[in-house]
């Protein structure tokens, strides 16, 4: 019966002794397991091997053969007790808040100057400007401030994600473009005015730049396009390792916490090409307007006169897009380095835009509201509605006036000497007169 089987178990539990799987198996005389020593085995590359054991009795712990040790035997470190545990990061949400309030008040500049732009439109110092045209800089403003938001946005699921990336594309380089576009069409329209051969009343109209705009947008707008669309372009959001939270143990379980994020960076050659082409593209733009801004750096008007603006913004641009295109690449995994630097480069850029363009309009009608003075300029450099053909007409009469007065000059300093020469014969004549009427009186 059940009661003669336990103390047939009981009994013979006593004198049980083997070496099982965890080690050797021994019981006391009330059938308690005694912990002794237990086998540790591992299997390297399909192989069980023996590292040696663990004395539980006397309290040993883990006692590995031979002259191995827990950092050769683990040299990646002890493996966890449980499944690693994967998460997905997103921005702290200090940084967050801190862009948000950042590109809000950039947003709030360009309504104010798109304001200033209307209500003064037929104001001289604005209206010589092209108001028009203006609104399309403030366009390309705005949408690199709401690039910031949509960077800093805590997308979560892939769709999202990709959705996101190419969003950004399109509002930061596209706004970007668009309002550089705009520069180089009126530095284009003041150098025609200024350097044409000769004086012509077809003075291109706002309706040529905004051609001039939309097409260097447009081939823009194309490259954009093939990366939106082209499977092998568009951006392929995938995990990478979060380098700034890395991989962790958890307290008291040692269970790892491997940190993960999003890129939008694809590992595809070809994407890398559609990098380059995008990037040679607008540095092109670039060359195009450090030209334009050297051919119209001696205009009088000031408020004609973009080049030293121009070339500030190409410097700032420069920098800008030195900055995106090595921290986009270059600290990949930083999350939010990365970002909170591409976002603060965009707010760098969008911000020069609007203090380089309506500042010191803003200023010149504060110190002359009916535009009186815009048209008086310095002695250096062309003023505005003159040609090239008047200006050397101008040179060469003055040169002409010069040749002139030092002709005159000639002729006087000749007159001087023959009427200094005329009277040094008078003069020897009188002598010998009166030395002929003195030998007379002797005589």
């Amino acid at each position: 019966d059940n009661a003669r089987l336990g103390c047939v178990f009981k009994n013979n539990l006593a004198s049980t002794n083997f070496i099982g799987a965890s080690g050797n198996v021994t019981f006391d005389s009330k059938g308690t397991l005694v912990l002794s020593l237990a086998q540790v085995l591992q299997y390297q590359q399909g192989q069980k091997v023996y590292l040696g054991y663990s004395d539980y009795k006397n309290d040993l712990g883990f006692i590995a053969i031979g002259n191995q040790t827990i950092q050769t035997i683990y040299p990646g470190g002890v493996p966890s007790d449980g499944t690693p545990r994967n998460m997905t990061s997103t921005f702290l949400s200090g940084i967050v808040y801190a862009y948000y309030t950042v590109a809000s008040i950039g947003v709030l500049l360009t309504i104010g100057f798109g304001a200033f732009n209307f209500y003064f439109r037929e104001r001289k110092i604005v209206k010589i400007t092209s108001p028009a045209l203006n609104y399309f800089i403030l366009v390309g403003v705005l949408m690199m401030y709401i690039f910031i938001f949509i960077n800093m946005m805590q997308a979560t699921t892939v769709q999202t994600i990709r959705t996101t990336c190419i969003l950004k594309q399109w509002f930061s380089i596209g706004g970007y473009v668009l309002a550089f576009a705009t520069i180089l069409a009126k530095m284009w329209r003041i150098n025609y005015i200024v350097h044409q051969p000769a004086p012509s009343k077809l003075t291109p109209k706002d309706w040529h730049l905004i051609i001039i705009i939309m097409v260097i947008t447009g081939i823009a707008a194309l490259v954009l396009l093939l990366g939106s669309i082209v499977p092998k372009l568009t951006p392929s959001p995938h995990l990478i390792m979060n380098k700034e939270m890395g991989t962790y143990q958890e307290q008291g379980n040692g269970i790892q916490v491997h940190h993960y994020i999003y890129t939008c960076n694809s590992d595809s050659s070809p994407s890398y090409y559609w990098f380059i082409l995008l990037e040679t593209y607008l540095g092109v733009l670039q060359i195009v307007g450090i030209v334009m801004a050297f051919q119209s750096r001696k205009i009088k008007v000031a408020i004609l006169n973009d080049s030293v603006y121009v070339g500030a913004l190409i410097y700032i641009s420069s920098i800008a897009t030195a900055a995106i295109v090595l921290t986009n690449y270059g600290l990949d995994g930083y999350l939010n380095v990365k970002e909170c630097l591409i976002s603060g480069a965009y707010f760098v850029l969008a911000t020069a835009f609007l203090g380089l363009v309506f500042i010191p309009k803003a200023i010149s009608l504060y110190r002359d509201p009916m535009g009186e003075n815009i048209f008086k300029s310095t002695d250096d450099g062309i003023a505005a509605g003159e040609n090239a053909t008047s200006t050397k007409m101008k040179e060469k009469k003055h040169l002409q006036m010069r040749e002139d007065s030092k002709h005159q000059q000639q002729q006087q300093q000749q007159q001087q000497q023959h009427s200094t020469t005329t009277t040094t014969t008078t003069s020897s004549s009188s002598s010998s007169s009166t030395s002929s009427s003195t030998s007379s009186s002797s005589s």
